[in-house]
């Protein structure tokens, strides 16, 4: 059965269903076309293509729980490795704060010796 011709005789259904005396209640409102529309729908699904959507319904579930759990793996791996650059950061600072010191420390030193040179 094609798509079209399946919408074509939910539509239909549904319609008659609306018509029907079955649903005094409820006139021609966009939700009991929706309900029309899922009863018919079900009416037409055999027991072997509601057992395939369950399973299709529990793949689904199952994928977007490992996506999940994926992107909470991702988050993890990216504050690990944020917090290793910044200590990776803080390490060349204070290498950088010690280089500093020793030519400081060399230029004082320079610095004496020329004193004691002129001494």
């Amino acid at each position: 059965m094609t798509q079209k011709h399946a919408l074509d005789l939910r539509n239909k259904l549904s319609h008659e269903f609306v018509k029907s005396g079955e649903d005094n209640n409820k006139h021609n409102t966009p939700h009991a076309l929706l309900r029309a529309q899922e009863r018919a729908l079900k009416e037409q699904m055999t027991p072997e293509m509601l057992t395939r959507a369950r399973e299709l319904n529990q793949q689904i579930a199952f994928t977007n729980q490992k996506a999940l759990e994926e992107k909470a793996l991702a988050r993890e791996l990216a504050d690990h490795a944020s917090n290793k650059q910044i200590k990776r950061e803080a390490a060349q600072k204070a290498l950088l704060a010690a280089e500093m010191e020793v030519n400081t420390l060399n230029r004082r030193v320079q610095h004496l010796e020329g004193d004691l040179e002129v001494c």
